[in-house]
C-alpha cells in the first residue's frame, strides 16, 4: 500500500491520537472506526463485498466476521507475538511482515526467547471496506487485545524483556485482503494483512 493511501494514513495517525489522548485505548478505538468509517460509502463496501463473492461465491459479511473473531485475528497476534517467522509469513504482505518482523527480530539478534502470549482479544470489529488501486477490495478491522509481552535469554532463563504478570491492554488495526492465488492454502484461506499497527496501552498488573 502506497503512503498516500487514506487507509494507511489514518492507522498511522493513530499514533498521534494515542499520544494525545486522556483514554488513548478507548479513544482510539473510536477514533479509528469513525475516521475511516467517514472515508468509505455504503456502494463502496458492496463493491467490496461482491469483489469477495467473486473470488468465492459462498462469502457474507456475517461469516467473515465470525472468522475474523474466532480464527483469523487470534492466529495472526499469536503469530506476532510469539515470534512465528513462517506463520506471519504466510499471514501477511510482504511489506507488512516486513516492519512486523524487525520489531521481534530485534530482541531475536539479543538471543532471547519470545514468551509473549495473548491472554484475550475483544472488539474485533469491521470498520468499513474499500476498493484499493487495481480494485483490490479491502476491509479495515479494529480489535483490543490483553495481552503478556516477555521474552528471557536463550541461556540462562532470565527474564530480560517485561514481566510473567504485567498484562497490557492494546488496540490493532489492520488491513484485510483476499488473495486469489492463496485460496486452497489451507491455514489462510487465501486471507491476507497487508496493513497492521498496534497500539498498547494501560498495563494491568
Amino acid at each position: 500500500m502506497k503512503e498516500t493511501n487514506p487507509v494507511l494514513k489514518t492507522l498511522v495517525g493513530l499514533r498521534q491520537q494515542y499520544d494525545e489522548s486522556e483514554n488513548p485505548l478507548v479513544a482510539s478505538v473510536r477514533s479509528v472506526t469513525e475516521r475511516i468509517g467517514s472515508l468509505f460509502d455504503e456502494n463502496e463496501t458492496a463493491q467490496v463485498i461482491r469483489a469477495f463473492r467473486s473470488l468465492d461465491p459462498s462469502f457474507d459479511m456475517e461469516s467473515f466476521s465470525r472468522e475474523l473473531r474466532e480464527y483469523i485475528v487470534p492466529e495472526v497476534v499469536d503469530a506476532y507475538l510469539s515470534a512465528d517467522k513462517e506463520a506471519l509469513k504466510m499471514w501477511c504482505g510482504e511489506a507488512t511482515y516486513n516492519v512486523l518482523w524487525a520489531t521481534m527480530e530485534q530482541y531475536l539478534k539479543q538471543g532471547l526467547l519470545s514468551e509473549s502470549r495473548v491472554i484475550d482479544i475483544k472488539h474485533v470489529e469491521i470498520a468499513a471496506g474499500k476498493m484499493l488501486e487495481d480494485d483490490i477490495p479491502v476491509v479495515t478491522v479494529t480489535f483490543t487485545t490483553q495481552e503478556v509481552l516477555l521474552f528471557r535469554n536463550a541461556l540462562s532463563g532470565e527474564i530480560v524483556v517485561g514481566a510473567e504478570d504485567r498484562v497490557e491492554q492494546c488496540m490493532y488495526g489492520a488491513v484485510v485482503t483476499r488473495v486469489e492465488s492463496e485460496l486452497d492454502n489451507p491455514t489462510t484461506g487465501g486471507w491476507k494483512i497487508i496493513e497492521m499497527v498496534r497500539r498498547s496501552g494501560r498495563a494491568y498488573l
